[in-house]
C-alpha cells in the first residue's frame, strides 16, 4: 500500500494535492476558491497571497533514484512510487544465459518518448448532401455530443 499513489483500480489518481505545503512542479494546484458567483470568485482570487521557497530539483530519472536525490514525495523512497513486476519470463532463464553463445549486458538510453501516440490532436469533418456527417480522426475513439 502506498499512500497517495495512483490507484488505477478506482480510475483516479490520489496524488493531486490541493492546499499542499509543497508544490512539486510549475502549475501544481496549491489553492482553491469556492464562491456563489464568478465576481466573488474573482475577488477571492485577488486576496490569495503565495510565497514560494525554491526547492532542490532533479531532472534525470537515474539521478532521481539515487539515495541522496531530493525527494518529490516523502513516501516514495528513492523517488520510486511503486515497484511493479510481471512474470514475462518463460522457461529456464539462467540455463538460457549459460547456453547462449553471447550475452550482452549494457545500459541503453533512448530519446525522450511521448507517453501516448504521436498523432496530431485534430479531426476533419464533412456533411454530405444527404446530411450525413463523416469524421476523420487519428484517434481510436471519437466522442460526439
Amino acid at each position: 500500500d502506498y499512500k497517495m499513489s495512483p490507484e488505477r483500480a478506482k480510475g483516479e489518481v490520489l496524488d493531486r494535492y490541493v492546499l499542499t505545503d509543497k508544490a512539486r512542479f510549475v502549475g501544481d494546484a496549491i489553492a482553491a476558491v469556492a464562491a456563489t458567483n464568478e465576481d466573488i470568485a474573482e475577488e477571492a482570487l485577488e486576496l490569495i497571497e503565495v510565497e514560494y521557497e525554491k526547492l532542490p530539483a532533479v531532472f534525470d530519472p537515474i539521478e532521481a533514484m539515487k539515495p541522496d536525490a531530493p525527494r518529490i514525495h516523502d513516501f516514495a523512497e528513492r523517488n520510486i512510487a511503486r515497484h511493479m513486476t510481471y512474470p514475462f519470463s518463460k522457461g529456464d532463464v539462467e540455463k538460457g544465459f549459460k547456453e547462449a553463445d553471447y550475452v550482452v549486458e549494457a545500459t541503453f538510453r533512448t530519446s525522450k518518448q511521448k507517453h501516448c501516440q504521436l498523432e496530431h490532436d485534430s479531426a476533419i469533418a464533412s456533411f454530405d448532401a444527404s446530411g450525413r456527417l463523416t469524421v476523420w480522426s487519428p484517434c481510436t475513439h471519437v466522442h460526439l455530443s
